[in-house]
């Protein structure tokens, strides 16, 4: 019971981790958004909008995405500005979602494996690849699944889930 003790802990200790970053990326996003608001008030085009109040990182992520993209198209100088921090908001939010959706199949391997030692139960490779596909976003993710389970039902993908 010591493994499995040390890979709850394992799967905990990145749980907490990836909040952490969640909550600095959200802190981060929100300077530079109200960065960017201080420099559109000259022409007031834009509400003032505060993404801080947003639990979840990755509306926050969409919120603040579609507020640049309005300061982007309002002004010219202040496209070449954004643009790059579009794509860094992006970035982060796939990399984010990603790792949430590894640390969750990690919690289902733990899970089934918990469960197979302690009673020597079994579970097919269908329904533990169908346990790990409901956390992939990706297909990168999907491929290596597939490829050890080749015989796994297709998913259907749930576009409103997935920023890229």
């Amino acid at each position: 019971m010591e493994t499995n003790n040390f890979l709850h802990n394992m799967a905990e200790f990145t749980e907490v981790s990836l909040d952490w970053c969640s909550d600095e990326a959200l802190k981060a996003t929100q300077t530079v958004f109200d960065l960017l608001q201080t420099l559109q008030t000259m022409d007031g085009t834009l509400p003032k909008t505060d993404i801080s109040q947003t639990t979840n990182i990755h509306d926050a992520r969409l919120t603040c995405t579609d507020q640049l993209n309005n300061m982007a198209q309002a002004n010219s100088d202040i496209q070449a500005l954004v643009s790059p921090i579009l794509q860094t908001l992006q970035f982060q939010d796939a990399i984010s979602q990603q790792m949430a959706g590894l640390t969750k199949m990690l919690r289902v391997w733990i899970d089934v494996r918990t469960q197979l030692n302690e009673d020597g139960s079994t579970i097919s490779d269908i329904d533990f690849g169908q346990q790990l596909l409901q956390h992939c976003i990706s297909a990168e993710e999907i491929a290596p699944i597939r490829e050890h389970i080749p015989d796994l039902p297709e998913i259907e993908a749930d576009d409103d889930d997935v920023l890229f």
